[in-house]
């Protein structure tokens, strides 16, 4: 798969890590295929470690069009690979 750019490429690689990921994926209203920016405070699966008494966003994510790195258009740059990304996303 040839990537925008060496970030972009890192940060999909990084889903459900603690720090920012790429992510792809569907929506429930429509069946079209967005790109998002995940930030993880703790590692899927480590949440029930975080104790606190303060409410606390252990995960949160916005939808992106461009690659925050290099300024690509995602949706036009990775048309022809957006299917072959959510199976590698999963």
């Amino acid at each position: 798969m040839k990537w925008c750019c060496e970030s972009f490429q890192n940060s999909f690689n990084n889903k459900n890590n603690r720090g920012f990921a790429y992510i792809i994926e569907k929506l429930t209203s429509d069946d079209e295929l967005y790109f998002f920016i995940q930030f993880r405070a703790v590692e899927e699966g480590k949440q029930q470690e975080l104790k606190s008494n303060t409410p606390v966003s252990i995960e949160g994510k916005e939808c992106i069009w461009f690659c925050p790195n290099c300024g690509k258009n995602l949706k036009k740059f990775y048309k022809k690979s957006m299917k072959e990304m959510v199976a590698q996303n999963e």
